[in-house]
């Protein structure tokens, strides 16, 4: 409130952009009961000119901070929006975002164990967290995407949702952004009847051909195997060799195929 320059703490500063012949914007958090001020001027003397200055505010989502998050009932769900006027919600960087990131907040139990599908269009960023306590110590960060090409496409993330699980989608850029309105859908995919190895589909006889889906398979192991992830997830299939042959095994639609020998659908055996 004093107009010392000492005592004067500088929020932000913007020249004229293009030789000066535009204008210059700032959006930042005004906080409750602290005094403003706001100088227009170039970086140096000048004769200067005749301005205008505008100063607006914008309303808070009602969804702006994580304790107050948009529960979503059920799957498929899709709901239009606003990052406009949202607040930061953190102190400290969070799931690769700055303190300063500001955006609004959806939240969802999983009933089942199965593959989720969250995207989010509008130039905004997405942000996927486990936990129901609203503490940057105590969500854990599970994906995080920025919004792609400059900003002007938006985000998307597939995970595995455990059952009884709460999940959080914070809808943002990865620092202070003024907003814009966005669309956020999350669905879910029903898993393939051979998801798991000890589901696998019995070939019969040979020649053997089959049209199917991994489309919503689940992990199968917990470390990796046969040179694949944890994480990979797919469809199975089993034959038992009537005689000493040697067999071809192909698969496309941009799959890969793992071949083992076995009968007990363990990692280690």
């Amino acid at each position: 409130e004093v107009c010392d320059n000492s005592q004067l703490t500088c929020i932000s500063y913007s020249g004229s952009g293009w030789f000066g012949r535009i204008g210059s914007e700032h959006t930042f958090v005004g906080e409750k009961d602290v005094q403003y001020k706001f100088l227009v001027s170039k970086g140096s003397f000048d004769l200067g000119s005749k301005l205008s200055i505008k100063v607006v505010e914008y309303d808070v989502p009602a969804n702006s901070q994580c304790d107050s998050a948009i529960n979503i009932p059920s799957l498929p769900y899709q709901d239009n929006g606003t990052t406009l006027g949202a607040l930061p919600d953190f102190d400290s960087i969070s799931c690769n975002a700055y303190s300063s990131a500001n955006g609004v907040w959806y939240t969802y139990t999983a009933s089942e164990r199965v593959t989720l599908l969250a995207t989010v269009d509008g130039g905004q960023g997405l942000r996927v967290y486990s936990g129901e306590v609203c503490d940057n110590s105590q969500l854990t960060c599970i994906s995080y995407s920025g919004s792609g090409w400059f900003g002007r496409i938006g985000s998307e993330h597939t995970f595995v949702g455990e059952k009884d699980v709460q999940y959080k989608f914070l809808v943002s850029k990865g620092s202070f952004d003024l907003g814009s309105k966005l669309s956020i859908k999350v669905v879910e995919y029903d898993v393939p009847a051979n998801s798991q190895c000890d589901s696998a589909i019995n070939i019969p006889s040979l020649p053997y051909q089959d049209n199917g889906t991994t489309l919503g398979a689940l992990p199968d192991f917990d470390s990796i195997s046969c040179n694949a992830y944890s994480s990979a997830n797919g469809v199975w299939y089993t034959y038992t060799a009537s005689e000493r042959v040697t067999l071809l095994a192909t698969v496309d639609g941009g799959q890969g195929l793992r071949v083992y020998s076995g009968e007990v659908c363990d990692n280690s055996q």
